[in-house]
């Protein structure tokens, strides 16, 4: 059953008209549209992770697919693996080139007062 309530010209009102003369329409569309884009932002967050457990051919393959054929966390070990990818290396040139971009920004900066 539909609400009603008697609108100013003493007819009775359904509340989908109540929405729209009251202006709380524009509320709703724009709550759908952030919605909408919100769920647009979040997809290419949820392709990053769920491609992490992807193999190499499964993320190439077409037709393209979110969720993986093959779960595998090879591409974890690859990460952790020392040999393949030297994690803590990585971590210290990162450390000293932005510890070096600071000082060299603090440095230039101070120069104009």
């Amino acid at each position: 059953m539909v609400a009603q309530t008697i609108g100013r010209t003493g007819q009775r009102q359904s509340a989908v008209r109540r929405l729209f003369t009251s202006g709380r329409w524009i509320q709703w569309f724009v709550g759908l549209l952030l919605a909408t884009f919100s769920l647009a932002m979040f997809y290419p967050f949820l392709w990053l992770i769920f491609s992490s457990f992807k193999t190499g051919a499964d993320i190439v393959s077409v037709p393209v697919s979110l969720l993986p054929r093959e779960w595998t966390l090879s591409a974890y070990r690859m990460v952790l693996d020392p040999n393949r990818a030297n994690l803590p290396r990585a971590y210290v040139n990162s450390i000293v080139v932005a510890t070096a971009t600071v000082v060299a920004i603090l440095a230039t900066s101070s120069l104009g007062g």
